[in-house]
């Protein structure tokens, strides 16, 4: 027992000597050059997902808490991933042999991005196929809009006798997304977009225009602005508002909502309990719980009807239809051998006509 403990002392003892929490030199790169070169070829490929281009994809940065995690994951020279047991962050591996090079690392990072190309994505509609991530996970990871942050650790395990692998933590900082994309993203299979298509930077989580490098940030770096390289995206771009040229955002006329000021007035996921002090849920999430439009029902919901009172301010949808609009079918699953439900795809019809046969019949032209 006594030999164990010692061993354990010298462990931690050596790990903190070394320093082996944060990347470390190697070759010819400096730690900073290596976290350089992993973020710069991520943020690049970023910009060149197809279809495109991405109109809400953000600007990664780089998180040293991410690193720290996934240096203690590295140095234990390992062949599996480590579950959230540092921090709550999807994870990439990939092997990788010293001497560390420039090269070396963007081959690494764009082994991950090539998954594009399995048979469980669909890159054309920039989804999972029938909602399987398995074979595009590493993908999937970098490619997310929602990720806002990264961090990546690398250890020399030769000496050990034990593969070397490039560790990469991915994480967003929005604590709101589950709602908000399942609403306005969801595809009809039930997998989401990982991004939307569009003009870089007109769909933004932060709530501006702000764009830099073709990819979304909350704030222009230091300098940007002047230098030309971080514009707004949104002139002329707001529909029914005017553009506030210091903050990139578009100010609502009453009852427009939305980044642009293109939607009518309505909520965009769960309201019944929401910080209206967020500026974005506000806005672009619960405009209409959050008193920023007044909610009337605009003969929007195609299947359903519109519930105006503030706290749900959207369409409550038919059975088997879903959707902003109520546009979407969704045919119920069954048990026990049963037949699903299937959508009345004419039920709106039937309404029109029996409207039309109840009136005179006027003259026709000859």
């Amino acid at each position: 027992m006594k030999s164990a403990i010692v061993g354990v002392f010298v462990l931690l003892t050596f790990t903190s000597v070394k320093g082996q929490d944060r990347i470390q030199d190697a070759g010819d790169l400096s730690a900073q050059d290596i976290r350089d070169v992993i973020l710069d070829e991520m943020n690049r490929l970023r910009t060149l997902v197809e279809p495109g281009p991405p109109s809400n994809m953000n600007l990664l940065k780089w998180s040293d808490t991410l690193e720290v995690c996934s240096m203690k994951h590295a140095v234990t020279c390992p062949n599996a991933h480590d579950g959230f047991e540092c921090v709550m962050a999807s994870e990439n591996m990939f092997g990788i042999n010293w001497p560390i090079t420039k090269e070396k690392l963007e081959y690494r990072v764009n082994g991950w991005w090539n998954e594009i190309n399995n048979p469980g994505y669909n890159w054309y509609i920039a989804q999972a196929v029938d909602g399987q991530w398995a074979s595009t996970g590493h993908y999937t990871n970098q490619d997310g809009a929602r990720v806002t942050e990264v961090g990546c650790g690398l250890f020399d395990c030769s000496s050990q006798q034990k593969p070397s692998n490039l560790v990469c933590k991915y994480r967003s900082t929005f604590t709101d997304l589950g709602d908000y994309v399942k609403k306005v993203y969801q595809l009809s299979n039930g997998t989401s977009r990982l991004y939307e298509v569009g003009e870089p930077c007109t769909n933004c989580r932060y709530g501006n225009g702000w764009c830099y490098k073709k990819l979304c940030v909350e704030e222009c770096p230091p300098g940007t602005k002047e230098s030309g390289e971080c514009k707004c995206a949104l002139v002329d771009r707001c529909n029914e508002g005017n553009l506030n040229p210091d903050t990139c955002q578009c100010e609502c006329d009453r009852n427009n909502v939305g980044l642009k000021c293109d939607r009518s007035c309505r909520n965009f996921g769960n309201c019944k309990t929401v910080d209206c002090n967020d500026p974005v849920i506000a806005r672009t999430k619960c405009p209409g719980a959050c008193g920023q439009c007044d909610c009337v029902d605009n003969g929007e919901c195609v299947h359903g009807s519109f519930d105006t009172s503030p706290n749900v301010c959207d369409c409550v949808c038919e059975n088997s239809w879903e959707g902003s609009a109520c546009d979407v079918c969704n045919p119920f699953e069954c048990t026990n051998g049963g037949k699903p439900m299937q959508c009345n795809l004419f039920s709106k019809v039937h309404e029109d006509v029996s409207e039309r046969l109840s009136q005179p019949i006027g003259h026709i032209a000859m």
